[in-house]
């Protein structure tokens, strides 16, 4: 990841994380997101739609998969390469 925004985006969406659960731990780049609490279901939803806004286009439905979703590392994988 060494384009601004790569970082920028990754920053972006720790930043939203944060605020829907200030009592998350640290989200590193492989934090799994699910299953260590980070988000529960809901917030997945949520966490979703903010990526599609970051990304400026929606998402694929065939990526709507949780595996998709596992970590921001993942996620940038998916979603923010070029």
């Amino acid at each position: 990841m060494s384009e601004s925004h790569d970082v920028n985006a990754i920053t972006k969406l720790r930043s939203w994380i944060a605020s829907k659960n200030q009592h998350a731990p640290t989200v590193e780049l492989d934090t799994d997101l699910i299953n260590s609490g980070v988000l529960d279901s809901l917030q997945m939803v949520s966490f979703l739609l903010y990526i599609e806004e970051i990304r400026g286009k929606e998402i694929p439905e065939t990526l709507i998969q949780p595996e998709c979703f596992v970590s921001l590392r993942v996620i940038h994988d998916n979603f923010f390469r070029p």
